[in-house]
C-alpha cells in the first residue's frame, strides 16, 4: 500500500467517526431544543450555549437543521 493510499484510508476513517460525532450530538441536543422550544425558555445564556454546541456540528445537515430551528425561536 502506498502512502498516499494509506493516507486516504485514514482520512476515510476520521471522516466516518466525525460523521458519528456529529449524529452523537444531534441525538443529543434534539430533546434540549425541543425542550427549550416547548417551554418557552428565555433563558438567553442557555438558548446560546446550545446554539454554540450545536455550531461545531453545523457541517452535518441535521445538525444545521436543528441549529436553525432553535435559531428561528431566538
Amino acid at each position: 500500500m502506498s502512502d498516499y493510499d494509506s493516507l486516504l484510508q485514514s482520512m476515510s476513517a476520521l471522516a466516518e467517526e466525525m460523521r458519528g460525532l456529529s449524529a452523537l450530538a444531534v441525538a443529543q441536543h434534539t430533546p434540549v431544543v425541543g425542550a427549550i422550544i416547548s417551554t418557552r425558555c428565555r433563558d438567553a445564556q442557555y438558548i446560546e450555549r446550545t446554539l454554540d454546541g450545536l455550531l461545531d456540528f453545523c457541517g452535518y445537515d441535521p445538525a444545521l437543521q436543528l441549529y436553525r430551528r432553535l435559531c428561528r425561536y431566538y
